[in-house]
Protein backbone atom coordinates (compact mmCIF):
# COMPACT_ATOMS: atom_id res chain seq x y z
CA UNK A 1 0.00 0.00 0.00
CA UNK A 2 2.65 2.49 1.27
CA UNK A 3 4.88 1.51 -2.07
CA UNK A 4 1.86 1.70 -4.30
CA UNK A 5 1.75 5.47 -2.34
CA UNK A 6 5.10 6.49 -3.08
CA UNK A 7 5.20 4.57 -6.76
CA UNK A 8 2.19 6.82 -7.49
CA UNK A 9 3.50 10.32 -6.19
CA UNK A 10 7.03 9.76 -7.55
CA UNK A 11 4.87 9.34 -11.34
CA UNK A 12 2.69 12.28 -10.24
CA UNK A 13 5.79 14.59 -9.79
CA UNK A 14 8.48 13.07 -12.54
CA UNK A 15 6.16 14.69 -15.58
CA UNK A 16 6.67 17.99 -13.80
CA UNK A 17 10.24 18.06 -13.42
CA UNK A 18 11.19 16.90 -16.32
CA UNK A 19 8.76 19.66 -17.60
CA UNK A 20 10.74 22.43 -15.40
CA UNK A 21 14.33 21.41 -16.45
CA UNK A 22 13.27 21.74 -20.16
CA UNK A 23 11.69 24.92 -19.64
CA UNK A 24 14.84 25.95 -18.07
CA UNK A 25 16.51 25.26 -21.17
CA UNK A 26 14.09 27.64 -23.34
CA UNK A 27 14.23 30.40 -20.81
CA UNK A 28 18.25 30.46 -20.73
CA UNK A 29 17.99 30.56 -24.42
CA UNK A 30 15.56 33.09 -24.61
CA UNK A 31 17.43 35.25 -22.44
CA UNK A 32 20.86 34.37 -24.23
CA UNK A 33 18.61 35.31 -27.59
CA UNK A 34 17.15 38.80 -25.93
CA UNK A 35 21.18 39.48 -24.92
CA UNK A 36 22.54 39.30 -28.49
CA UNK A 37 19.68 41.19 -29.46
CA UNK A 38 19.94 44.30 -26.83
CA UNK A 39 23.90 44.33 -27.97
CA UNK A 40 23.04 44.20 -31.84
CA UNK A 41 20.70 47.63 -30.67
CA UNK A 42 23.45 48.95 -28.51
CA UNK A 43 25.99 48.73 -31.44
CA UNK A 44 23.50 50.04 -33.84
CA UNK A 45 22.34 52.73 -31.27
CA UNK A 46 26.60 54.22 -31.31
CA UNK A 47 26.92 54.06 -34.50
CA UNK A 48 24.46 56.18 -35.66
CA UNK A 49 26.68 59.03 -33.89
CA UNK A 50 29.08 60.16 -36.74
CA UNK A 51 31.88 62.58 -37.60
CA UNK A 52 30.68 65.95 -38.90
CA UNK A 53 27.66 65.48 -36.41
CA UNK A 54 28.01 67.70 -32.80
CA UNK A 55 28.21 67.39 -29.25
CA UNK A 56 24.81 67.74 -28.73
CA UNK A 57 23.90 64.83 -31.38
CA UNK A 58 26.31 62.58 -29.44
CA UNK A 59 24.72 64.02 -26.00
CA UNK A 60 21.31 62.06 -27.14
CA UNK A 61 22.71 58.66 -27.13
CA UNK A 62 25.97 59.08 -25.17
CA UNK A 63 26.96 60.85 -21.68
CA UNK A 64 30.53 61.83 -20.33
CA UNK A 65 32.52 59.56 -18.96
CA UNK A 66 34.10 60.36 -15.44
CA UNK A 67 37.78 61.09 -15.31
CA UNK A 68 39.82 62.91 -17.32
CA UNK A 69 38.24 65.18 -20.40
CA UNK A 70 38.75 68.15 -22.42
CA UNK A 71 37.05 70.31 -24.74
CA UNK A 72 38.37 68.63 -27.65
CA UNK A 73 38.26 64.84 -26.83
CA UNK A 74 36.81 62.92 -23.74
CA UNK A 75 35.37 59.37 -23.24
CA UNK A 76 31.86 58.77 -23.11
CA UNK A 77 29.35 56.33 -21.73
CA UNK A 78 26.60 54.17 -23.66
CA UNK A 79 22.98 56.02 -21.86
CA UNK A 80 21.89 52.61 -21.19
CA UNK A 81 25.42 50.77 -19.20
CA UNK A 82 28.52 52.43 -18.18
CA UNK A 83 30.58 49.66 -19.34
CA UNK A 84 30.34 50.07 -23.06
CA UNK A 85 32.18 53.33 -23.86
CA UNK A 86 33.80 55.46 -26.74
CA UNK A 87 36.60 57.96 -26.90
CA UNK A 88 35.99 60.80 -28.87
CA UNK A 89 37.76 64.13 -30.89
CA UNK A 90 36.11 67.36 -31.41
CA UNK A 91 36.09 70.03 -33.77
CA UNK A 92 35.55 73.24 -31.10
CA UNK A 93 32.89 75.33 -32.33
CA UNK A 94 34.40 78.80 -31.43
CA UNK A 95 37.60 79.74 -29.98
CA UNK A 96 36.68 79.23 -25.82
CA UNK A 97 37.63 76.71 -23.52
CA UNK A 98 34.03 75.78 -21.90
CA UNK A 99 32.46 72.34 -23.91
CA UNK A 100 29.88 73.93 -26.52
CA UNK A 101 26.79 71.81 -28.29
CA UNK A 102 28.06 73.21 -31.47
CA UNK A 103 31.51 71.01 -31.21
CA UNK A 104 31.97 68.86 -34.37
CA UNK A 105 32.73 65.19 -33.60
CA UNK A 106 36.30 64.59 -35.62
CA UNK A 107 36.52 61.13 -34.80
CA UNK A 108 34.82 58.40 -32.53
CA UNK A 109 36.33 54.88 -31.57
CA UNK A 110 35.02 51.93 -31.70
CA UNK A 111 32.80 51.02 -28.71
CA UNK A 112 34.77 49.07 -26.06
CA UNK A 113 33.73 47.40 -22.70
CA UNK A 114 35.77 49.32 -19.54
CA UNK A 115 34.85 49.88 -16.34
CA UNK A 116 32.91 53.16 -15.40
CA UNK A 117 34.83 55.90 -13.93
CA UNK A 118 33.44 58.06 -11.19
CA UNK A 119 34.48 61.33 -9.84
Amino acid sequence: MIRSLVRTAILSILPAIILLALDTKIDAGQIEQNHTEWVQHVLASIRTVQPGMTRRDLLSVLDPDGGLSTRTQGTYIYKHCPYIKVDVEFFRADRGATEKPGDRIVRISRPYLADPVYD
